[in-house]
């Protein structure tokens, strides 16, 4: 158990309580001024500070959902009694005094240990959303306590928003948070939500459809340009082939392939067949560019269907990243120890 001594206004008492920090609170040294009123209701709020300039912060509109459990009760004598279930926690961790290290104690030895034990059901939720607001708060009816404080992750079309969970003392003082001002109990208590932001993604799959095929004259390769942009930046420029077998043929005249590069969710992917394959033709020719937005954590499909042009031009298995584009933006096909195309694409 933690005790907190108290001492008359002017004298200096030790208490070891959690107080709002960067991280969300921290030990300090105190004057209280009096006893805990352990019937007192309890406000927590979860806020995003104004100064945060995180994506999320700046950027997320959704809900906001942040689980409270009460690790330990304080009473009025103020001495932290762990609840049920919250035993084994090491409140002695609790530093006399916030330094930097003592955050990363107090993750150590109480947030991790207590992340192991809570559950699904809270003793509190806050919820609200950032779309209309920047804050949110539960009451909590004869609250004074430990709490562990756990945001839940949210997301976006573009992001995964994850949270540093911690531990917030409540009751605090105006001293305890600012070591000046007011050491009068405040049941009102606060914290910012710290974030970190994980890029969504997703898939691009070309799918080739071939209506014929002149097995004589061998292989067929498809090659196509694909570029993603996002926000006006560009974040993929490349070129892949789908290759074409006789024998592939005889059991399907599909063929698809999934990009192996994660595009990232949102982008506006551009699609070109530069080469249809030699002596192939697009069945439709106004349907050589398209355009697919990426969504996160799907495949994304572009179709394109080929026919054979009556023509006898020899095709072959297309050796990727041989395709190179000229300064007029023409595709053609470099041999691997060659420095000038051998074979131009029709284009």
């Amino acid at each position: 158990m933690i005790k907190v001594n108290f001492r008359k206004k002017g004298l200096i008492g030790i208490c070891l309580v959690a107080a709002i920090c960067v991280m969300g609170v921290g030990a300090h040294s105190l004057r209280a001024a009096g006893r805990v009123n352990t019937t007192a209701n309890v406000k927590i709020t979860a806020a995003v500070a104004s100064s945060d300039t995180s994506i999320f912060a700046q950027d997320y509109k959704g809900e906001v959902v942040v689980k409270l459990y009460k690790l330990a009760s304080l009473n009025e004598a103020g001495t932290l009694i762990p609840q049920t279930g919250y035993e084994s926690l090491d409140l002695d961790a609790l530093p006399k005094e916030i330094t930097d290290t003592s955050v990363q104690d107090i993750k150590t030895n109480i947030v991790e240990p207590a992340m192991e034990l809570i559950g699904d059901e809270a003793d509190a939720t806050i919820t609200f959303n950032k779309n209309d607001e920047s804050s949110g708060f539960a009451n909590i009816s004869s609250g004074a306590g430990l709490y562990l404080y756990v945001p839940q992750d949210a997301e976006d079309n573009k992001y995964r928003y994850e949270f540093t969970p911690y531990i917030i003392f409540a009751p605090t003082s105006e001293y305890i948070t600012t070591g000046q001002g007011s050491d009068q109990w405040t049941y009102d208590v606060s914290f910012n939500l710290k974030s970190s932001e994980i890029p969504l993604t997703g898939k691009l799959k070309i799918v080739k459809t071939l209506d014929s095929i002149n097995v004589s004259l061998g292989d067929v390769s498809c090659v196509y340009k694909v570029k993603a942009v996002v926000d006006e930046k560009t974040v993929l420029d490349n070129v892949y082939t789908i290759d074409f077998t006789a024998e592939e043929f005889a059991e399907s005249n599909t063929a698809e392939r999934i990009l192996p590069e994660d595009i990232p969710a949102t982008a506006v992917v551009t699609i070109t067949e530069e080469y249809p394959g030699a002596s192939y033709k697009l069945v439709d020719t106004d349907e050589k560019t398209k355009t697919r937005t990426i969504v996160a954590g799907e495949t994304v499909d572009v179709d394109y269907e080929n026919t054979y042009n009556d023509k006898l031009i020899i095709g072959g298995i297309a050796a990727e990243n041989h395709f190179v584009e000229d300064e007029n933006g023409e595709i053609s096909w470099v041999a691997p120890e060659e420095e000038a195309p051998v074979v131009e694409i029709a284009r």
